[in-house]
């Protein structure tokens, strides 16, 4: 069985009203409620034996509800903003590189209508790149197995 990573975007977009409309379309796309039921959906479609979550939520009441629902993974120096900047940028790169190697990839719907995977944040951004790369490297070198890793975001879209 393979792992599910999921990137829950929280704190930097959601809830900021100086973010106008694209804030409160964050919001509703990334509610919790609405996160844990596409997860348990994509993984119940799927041979996932594991869920990786990377997220900025400074919620612990929000971080609560998703990890009791799904059981989650978390790199755990990245939660809630320990030990600074130069710390959480290292632990990015961190969750990046776990995200970029996982079966499945769940990212924040990027903006446009409809929302466009290839659109989102840079942190999912860097992900799915590197999942470009590690497929064309392993085509190059490897005949093909037959097997495919999928990429979904909340708002339904695949992208292989």
């Amino acid at each position: 069985p393979a792992f599910l990573a999921v990137h829950w975007r929280r704190g930097d977009r959601a809830y900021r009203e100086e973010m106008g409309m694209h804030g409160v379309a964050d919001v509703a796309l990334t509610s919790r409620e609405r996160l844990v039921n596409f997860v348990q959906q994509v993984a119940s479609q799927r041979d996932v034996s594991s869920i990786f979550l990377a997220t900025n939520c400074g919620s612990a009441e929000d971080l609560a509800f998703v990890s009791e629902n799904l059981g989650v993974v978390t790199f755990a120096s990245s939660s809630f903003g320990a030990g600074g900047g130069e710390e959480l940028a290292r632990a990015a790169v961190i969750e990046q590189i776990i995200m970029s190697k996982a079966a499945f990839l769940i990212v924040p719907p990027g903006v446009g209508n409809p929302p466009n995977v290839n659109d989102t944040s840079n942190f999912s951004l860097f992900a799915l790149e590197q999942r470009r790369i590690w497929a064309l490297q392993r085509a190059a070198a490897f005949s093909s197995d037959g097997k495919r890793s999928a990429t979904f975001s909340p708002d339904g879209k695949r992208s292989d």
